[in-house]
């Protein structure tokens, strides 16, 4: 609207009638300061935790420099293609996911509380000799009859409540767990260093994102994560520097839209580089984060003085290429899922055919 010729104010006045009731109230909170006489950065900035570092410093330079509508544009595309890769994401994981948290409670709840009990009834009446593999299962059963094995499950169930319901709590728990992990041999070494600087949730999270991204183990699903995190880097640089902000200040909003953790703790050796006179080609070179396709290009762009629309064609390329590996790896998901289920509720229809095999076996 704001490209078409309209007022902020009239903009958001027009939002604020057909919108849900959270939007409705922060564009009339909006409407009401630019009435006021503030601009719309700062407008945005006392809307407190509702817009990310990089949309205001875009919307900031945005009104500096005359380009508010592109800046806003842009703003939009990145929102839009960030919101699109999260859809389908969560879209395709929904219903593998919840057949296996389905599963789960069926097998934790219900299979010890029931069916073993009523198996292990069957098979002392039957009085079949037990040995092998058939005994360790029917001692694996009776443990689960124990009163023991359900104060172990309510213990786990309240530390999973607490660890939830109570910030002190969790970051006892992702602390302790981050501390443990990086013990383990081989791939501790990706929850150690910079990854501990900041909360441990975080630090967690950036381990486990660097572990899929440069560890061997990760390779295959580390391509798309690099990917989704390239292109959103390179758009959200792209968008800045298209409306004039310098790469030092465009490198930090760029790393936070970029939605990796591992990047935005990476981001100061960046800033460090650029302070220190280096091209921005060579300070993300730095991080061994971005792929080597996307530094090659921010080192043309600067040579060529077309920086901004390299990147642009640069965060095209990648997100498409996530899309790529994203459909092929989430259509193998549905099928490991069946395949894992298939494997459980076969062996518990053999188990409860042994019996019956043992029986006519004696006659």
């Amino acid at each position: 609207m704001h490209s078409s010729g309209i007022g902020l104010v009239r903009a958001l006045h027009l939002l604020e009638q057909d919108s849900e009731p959270a939007l409705a109230t922060l564009c009339h909170s909006l409407g009401s300061q630019l009435q006021e006489g503030r601009a719309l950065s700062d407008a945005m900035q006392r809307c407190e935790g509702v817009f990310s570092p990089f949309q205001l410093a875009s919307v900031m330079l945005g009104e500096k420099n005359g380009h508010l509508d592109v800046t806003l544009t842009r703003l939009a595309e990145v929102e839009q293609q960030r919101l699109g890769i999260q859809q389908r994401i969560r879209s395709a994981l929904l219903q593998p996911a919840f057949t296996l948290v389905l599963a789960m409670v069926v097998l934790v709840l219900f299979l010890p509380g029931f069916v073993f009990r009523a198996y292990l009834q069957l098979v002392e009446n039957l009085q079949i000799e037990a040995s092998g593999l058939f005994a360790s299962v029917l001692k694996l059963m009776q443990a689960t009859q124990q009163p023991l094995f359900w104060m172990v499950i309510l213990a786990v169930m309240a530390l999973f409540f607490c660890v939830l319901g109570l910030p002190k709590q969790r970051e006892v728990f992702f602390r302790s767990l981050l501390q443990l992990l990086q013990k383990v041999p081989h791939f501790g070494q990706y929850f150690q260093g910079v990854y501990a600087r900041g909360r441990s949730w975080e630090g967690l999270l950036a381990g486990a994102e660097a572990l899929i991204l440069v560890s061997p183990w990760g390779r295959s699903l580390g391509h798309s994560l690099q990917a989704a995190t390239s292109a959103r880097f390179a758009s959200a640089l792209a968008s800045q520097l298209e409306v004039g902000i310098p790469a030092l200040s465009a490198v930090k909003p760029s790393a936070q839209a970029s939605g990796s953790l591992l990047m935005r703790l990476h981001e100061k050796t960046i800033v460090q580089g650029l302070e220190a006179g280096e091209s921005l080609s060579v300070a993300i070179s730095r991080v061994n984060i971005l792929p080597l396709l996307l530094i090659q290009m921010v080192n043309v762009g600067e040579e060529s003085g077309q920086l901004p629309e390299l990147l642009y064609k640069v965060a095209e390329f990648y997100r498409q290429e996530m899309e790529n590996s994203l459909e092929s790896a989430l259509s193998l998901l549905e099928p490991l899922v069946i395949l894992i289920l298939g494997f459980i509720l076969g062996g518990f229809a053999l188990l409860m055919l042994y019996p019956l095999a043992k029986v006519v076996e004696s006659l």
